[in-house]
């Protein structure tokens, strides 16, 4: 204990370490109270999955030609799209192979609707993650102590190198959010007599952190004067008034690119994106948006530059509370 105090000391953890120890008595209730899944609710779900999937693997074989497809198969996937349909890869694997990830499949599916196989095989995979790694597996984490009929997962602020929190046993933050059956999920769990589930989202907060991080003027005006920071975006770009683009796909292609830049999206990545959302898009299209929004929000590469010299310097980072991230091998 005297030598890791020293060392938290020494490199000006003493507010961080207070930070994280007042955490603690909140997520250990969190684990303690834990979450009641309906299991009748949950075996109906599975049941009409196993018939979806019987059905999309008939479907599969006929679209495709091939007896015996499997969907998740990034080798085979790969082999038909790119080899028998002679679809452009977008993204390659570490291997070299191209990517058949969902992000990739769901731009094939916009730029290919003559191929509906690209839906099946997305819808496949969704419906086989969802029952096998979410609602078959319920019954197996309420077999354990205290045996209440609830799930107690274990939740950790030291397992993530950034800080945040992690759940494992389940790992209740990756259950499914997008979709017709991850709304059925969702469902599945279940308040006490007399009690509520609630949901809050924090709007747009990876770009006030950046706005005040980076304390960029034009992100900082949008926020306090409460305006429309993606219209606006859409404006420059694509021209036209304001209120042109409320809604509709250049929001989105803004959105996107708003989003993309604090989280350094390339513009190979903006460019599979924006197809994702039906804008017509490509390479080069993409890395002028980039270019230009990057222009517009003048002190954030500023910012990210010093944040990159810092890193090269030090080996690390730190975040608003002091916290230390490692960038190993920069």
């Amino acid at each position: 204990h005297r030598e890791l105090e020293r060392r938290v000391e020494s490199m000006a953890l003493r507010s961080v370490y207070a930070l994280e120890l007042s955490t603690y008595p909140l997520i250990k209730r969190m684990s303690y109270v834990g979450i009641k899944p309906d299991l009748s609710h949950f075996r109906r779900l599975s049941g009409r999955l196993k018939v979806d999937l019987d059905l999309l693997q008939v479907q599969l074989s006929n679209e495709t030609g091939i007896a015996i497809f499997n969907a998740n198969s990034g080798d085979q996937v790969a082999d038909y799209l790119f080899g028998q349909l002679g679809l452009e890869e977008i993204k390659f694997t570490r291997s070299g192979r191209g990517s058949t990830n969902d992000k990739v499949l769901e731009a094939l599916e916009h730029e290919h609707p003559e191929h509906p196989v690209i839906t099946t095989i997305r819808n496949y995979r969704e419906f086989y993650k969802l029952k096998h790694t979410f609602v078959d597996r319920v019954p197996d984490f309420i077999r354990r102590w205290p045996y209440d009929g609830r799930i107690h997962a274990t939740f950790r602020t030291t397992r993530v190198v950034t800080g945040r929190l992690a759940a494992s046993n389940p790992n209740l933050l990756a259950m499914p959010k997008h979709g017709q059956f991850a709304r059925e999920f969702r469902r599945g769990w279940v308040p006490e007599p007399e009690h509520i589930l609630c949901e809050w989202d924090l709007s747009q907060i990876e770009l006030r952190v950046l706005a005040h991080l980076s304390q960029d003027s034009v992100l900082l005006t949008a926020f306090r004067n409460g305006l429309d920071l993606h219209a606006q975006l859409a404006q420059r770009i694509f021209g036209g008034t304001e209120s042109d683009h409320k809604k509709g796909r250049t929001r989105l292609a803004a959105k996107a690119i708003n989003f993309g830049i604090p989280m350094g999206m390339t513009y190979k990545g903006l460019s599979v994106e924006l197809r994702k959302n039906g804008v017509d898009a490509d390479e080069d299209d993409a890395q002028r948006w980039l270019d230009e929004t990057m222009a517009l929000y003048a002190q954030v590469p500023i910012y990210q530059a010093r944040m990159v010299h810092e890193a090269h310097a030090r080996g690390y980072v730190r975040c608003l509370s002091g916290r230390i991230r490692y960038i190993g091998g920069i």
